[in-house]
């Protein structure tokens, strides 16, 4: 339900907790998260470059969709769910 320093770190609960495993070959692209972060590397090192917000003009944002993996159909296929994280005029044209 939540993590005792985190809390106490941000000042409130988290909206939502993620946990993403990968290795050495996972590779993240430049994105936007909705929710606060909190990265623990097990092994290696993971780099991560920070934009600040000034610069999402400059990133050309654009909307993306949640999405999830599911088996309904016995096959494991992406769908997606939930509304974009970007809104529409926070996109600007290239």
């Amino acid at each position: 339900e939540s993590i005792a320093f985190v809390d106490e770190a941000l000042g409130l609960k988290p909206e939502a907790v993620n946990l993403w495993m990968g290795d050495e070959r996972a590779l993240t692209t430049c994105h936007k998260d909705c929710f606060e972060n909190l990265y623990g590397v097990v092994r290696g090192v993971k780099y991560f470059t920070l934009f600040p917000p000034t610069s999402s003009p400059l990133l050309y944002p654009r909307p993306y969709y949640p999405r999830v993996y599911s088996s309904r159909t016995g096959k494991w296929t992406v769908e997606k769910v939930g509304e974009d994280c970007v809104s529409p005029e926070d996109t600007p044209s290239p």
